[in-house]
């Protein structure tokens, strides 16, 4: 059902079913009642992880706050500024939606977040191809601890609502060349995906995220996440879809599919690197996995020339992926 933004059935969401989890070095808890207490312990031993330390997420439902502006915290913190995440229906796997929330030492602080202010991320890059948070579509709740100091956390909510102000707008604009940019997904990106992907000739970008949902439900393994966020940014590939993203907003979603499809490729094949993951033939799950990342090389590879001769340019290059 949706809630109405109210004090205590989005503080009571949050709660429901709530699971924390950390880095394997740090520990974190919810402790429920009147108020929402995150806690726990920051220890830096796996400094080379990267990402968050702690986290804690609600159980998924459906929270309607489009006739809100904004999310209003009631927060006790310890000084630590923590992030609040947020995450929609139409988010695929590995991204949300988040934004700042800084803490006094001690101090009651009612913080105001609009909704315009929550940028979404892909483990803890910006996503800058994604679309803006829709709060119609909002599925979950979270909080997480950046890694930054050791010792221990401590940060209680007291209220989480939806508030209302005058309305924000987001400028939008066409960019003068999308239609260029459009045309070289459509001829060139899409087309190249679709087979390092190995998917049939018809399929459609829209297509990529049928039963999404349920891969997104499943529990990623957070030290393999890393290592395919990190694959990904080095990929020209994602770099393109993002800049066409940017320049033509219409291929948004269609963009995401690409960017969907190589970090599922990432993923996959950093798991099959690691001797812990081994299950079954592993060497047969290693050769199958670099078979299919070296046809995003591949494609990475052949970007810059079909890029100069439609007379474009993305936005940044990859030191070593550049072609």
């Amino acid at each position: 059902m949706a809630v109405s933004g109210t004090t205590s059935s989005l503080l009571h969401a949050f709660a429901h079913g709530a699971v924390t989890r950390s880095d394997g070095a740090s520990r974190a808890e919810l402790v429920t009642g009147d108020s929402l207490l995150f806690r726990g312990e920051i220890s830096l031993a796996l400094s080379g992880y990267g990402g968050d330390c702690a986290a804690v997420r609600s159980a998924e439902g459906r929270f309607d706050l489009s006739e809100r502006t904004g999310l209003a915290v009631g927060a006790r913190g310890d000084g630590r500024t923590y992030r609040l995440r947020l995450r929609t229906s139409e988010s695929f796997a590995g991204v949300h939606y988040e934004a700042e929330l800084k803490t006094d030492p001690g101090a009651l602080r009612d913080i105001q977040l609009p909704f315009a202010v929550f940028r979404a991320v892909s483990g803890w890059s910006e996503y800058a191809g994604h679309p803006p948070l829709d709060p119609a579509l909002i599925t979950s709740f979270g909080l997480a601890v950046p890694r930054s100091v050791a010792g221990p956390f401590a940060l209680e909510l007291t209220s989480l609502r939806g508030y209302r102000s005058p309305s924000i707008e987001l400028p939008t604009e066409r960019a003068p060349n999308a239609d260029a940019w459009e045309s070289w997904f459509d001829r060139v990106l899409w087309p190249g995906a679709r087979e390092a992907a190995e998917l049939p000739p018809s399929t459609r970008p829209t297509e990529v995220f049928q039963g999404a949902s349920l891969r997104r439900a499943e529990e990623r393994i957070p030290c393999y996440q890393t290592g395919a966020e990190v694959a990904c940014e080095e990929l020209l590939v994602v770099h393109a879809a993002n800049t066409v993203a940017r320049r033509a907003p219409g291929t948004v979603r269609a963009c995401e599919a690409v960017v969907y499809l190589a970090m599922e490729a990432a993923y996959e094949r950093a798991v099959a690197l690691d001797l812990a993951a081994e299950t079954g033939d592993y060497f047969a799950r290693e050769a199958e996995a670099e078979r299919v990342y070296a046809r995003w090389l591949a494609l990475a590879a052949s970007i810059p020339a079909s890029l100069r001769e439609a007379g474009l340019e993305v936005d940044s290059v990859p030191s070593d992926a550049s072609g």
